[in-house]
């Protein structure tokens, strides 16, 4: 298990490596707020690379978005990026479900 700044860098350096669509940027991550536990006392923690799949998710995400505000205009970009994902740590061993 890793702590919420552990995730937050996890997420930083894959949105790092990401192309955001315009008007869309990373939105960023608040995964150290984790840190401040459940209020029962106990720590919240996450899995190893739980950043790294957030950060694809969020990426994911945004360009549904992009393409949603204009698909006319955002096709062809769109789905040029959006087919990438399955070569994201979202969908490889290096992400949380591998």
């Amino acid at each position: 298990m890793i702590d919420g700044a552990g995730v937050d860098a996890e997420y930083r350096q894959e949105a790092a490596t990401l192309t955001w669509p315009q008007g869309f940027p990373d939105p960023g991550s608040n995964f150290t707020e984790k840190d401040g536990g459940t209020g029962d006392g106990y720590p919240v923690h996450s899995f190893p690379r739980e950043g790294f799949s957030a950060a694809d998710s969020t990426w994911w995400c945004a360009w549904v978005n992009y393409y949603v505000q204009d698909p006319a205009a955002h096709a062809q970009q769109s789905l040029a990026q959006m087919r990438t994902i399955k070569e994201k740590r979202l969908f490889t061993n290096e992400g949380v479900a591998g």
